[in-house]
């Protein structure tokens, strides 16, 4: 690769080859041969018309907490980081709208949109470097949040949330991301900038064409700006822990949940392991098998009286322990039980995590199915009540651990086939990756995904090889 490519429309200090940085940005053991920062999307444009000119394979970059997911790259020449694309366009408490730039975290947003901040900046032409560079407004900005908790809130980027498509417990109330977009500015794999969508909830006539980039894993175009629909704080929140002694038990306690006229904002299945990962020591109900967390948000009357609902439930079921944590635990759990990725990995070891998909009616038969392949070593399990989702979370450090996690892995993959769904290897070293397919077998939609991939990005530019079949 030629750097002085990039000189060309690039500030020198936009662009990094250095050992360390060039390390730091490697994906599945593949190091790249240079590191750009573009700060708008006129520069975002012209790389990528460069890397089409030069036949580069480009891969974008958020903030990293997502870049474990799907395939290691065919090919990797340069990193497209958005760490400068970081700027909050505009805020319309009136209209409950945000417009914020890919590189955005979720927690310095949600920080903004809740009135940690009462500022909003306005982008200008030209190379700007810092916050400071931007109008501000003094408008009020208090009161409202964006309704998305994916792993790592945190750190993750706006871009990398969209892109990845990802969710957390709080699906179960606002849904998924699609449901939140409105509209997205984004760089074609040609590298044309596209604008779809609007501020609007009706803006758009026949295909939706900005649904696109969600879930699109960074291979068919990157992402600059994001319209995402805002909702008001709740009032207040808490959370409902049950402990179980069975895993029969806790499932017919989260089926009751469900069938109730209860809104609960998330519903979450767990066993001892996985508890223990999103617990601190202070919220911890008696010792049980399994316990259930109910997260709770709307108007204090509404929270009071379904915690008093919910407690009656559990106790029904014959839980253990019941135990309701106040506005600071609910935030403290979880946000441990969406960082327990992080938590995980100890002594050397790595983290493999399993996701799937299935019927949301047949979640107790994954579960139990998993629990029965399971031997006596750690392994935290989650399952999304409501959702159809579980999760499995191993620790893998020797040869041996992942010749074992894989057989794991291809066990949990035809379990969960047998209730209607798939299992993907969301996270985990590339050896294991080599040895277990991260997405399973290609469904009837895959041919239309080739196509389009095929169509927008003929020469195979970004994130070659990362998606579904090699995509």
């Amino acid at each position: 690769m030629d750097i002085k490519l990039l000189h060309g429309i690039l500030n020198p200090q936009m662009v990094a080859s250095d050992t360390a940085t060039l390390t730091r940005f490697s994906v599945d053991g593949l190091v790249p041969e240079a590191v750009v920062y573009p700060a708008n999307l006129s520069q975002v444009s012209e790389v990528i018309k460069l890397a089409n000119r030069e036949k580069w394979a480009v891969t974008p970059w958020g903030s990293g907490t997502k870049i474990g997911i799907g395939g290691a790259p065919k090919r990797l020449d340069l990193v497209l980081c958005a760490a400068r694309l970081d700027k909050i366009i505009d805020i319309d408490v009136a209209n409950l709208t945000v417009t914020a730039q890919a590189g955005v975290k979720l927690g310095d947003l949600q920080d903004l949109l809740g009135g940690a901040e009462n500022r909003c900046f306005f982008p200008l032409e030209g190379d700007l470097k810092s916050q400071a560079d931007y109008m501000c407004s003094a408008r009020d900005y208090k009161g409202v949040f964006l309704p998305l908790d994916p792993p790592f809130p945190d750190k993750a980027t706006l871009g990398g949330i969209i892109a990845t498509n990802s969710t957390g417990p709080k699906r179960l109330r606002y849904g998924m991301p699609r449901d939140l977009i409105l509209g997205v500015r984004y760089v074609s794999p040609t590298g044309e900038i596209i604008g779809m969508g609007g501020k609007t909830v009706k803006n758009v006539s026949g295909y939706d064409v900005s649904k696109i980039m969600i879930g699109s894993l960074g291979t068919l175009g990157i992402i600059g700006d994001i319209t995402l629909r805002l909702l008001p704080l709740p009032e207040q929140i808490a959370t409902i822990l049950a402990s179980f002694k069975e895993l029969t038990a806790a499932t017919a306690f989260a089926k009751r949940v469900l069938n109730s006229k209860l809104l609960p904002t998330s519903l979450e299945v767990l066993n001892r392991d996985g508890y223990s990962l999103s617990s601190s020591s202070d919220l911890r109900p008696s010792i049980g098998g399994w316990y259930v967390a109910v997260g709770l948000e709307g108007f204090s009357e509404e929270v009071k009286r379904e915690i008093i609902d919910l407690k009656d439930m559990a106790h029904f079921e014959k839980a253990i322990d019941v135990v309701e944590l106040g506005r600071d635990s609910t935030i403290v759990f979880w946000k441990n039980l969406a960082n327990c990725a992080l938590t995980l990995p100890k002594d050397g070891a790595t983290m493999v995590k399993f996701k799937a998909g299935f019927l949301i009616s047949n979640f107790p038969e994954v579960l139990e199915a998993w629990t029965n392949i399971l031997s006596n070593d750690f392994c935290a399990l989650t399952a999304s009540a409501g959702l159809g989702l579980a999760c499995a979370y191993i620790m893998v450090k020797t040869d041996t651990d992942i010749e074992s996690a894989v057989r794991l892995g291809k066990a949990f993959r035809e379990t969960v086939k047998i209730y209607g769904g798939n299992m993907v290897v969301e996270f985990a070293p590339a050896t294991l990756k080599q040895k277990l397919d991260q997405w399973g077998s290609p469904q009837a939609d895959f041919v239309l995904m080739r196509r389009i991939k095929d169509s927008v990005d003929p020469l195979n530019v970004l994130n070659p090889g990362r998606f579904l079949g090699g995509i």
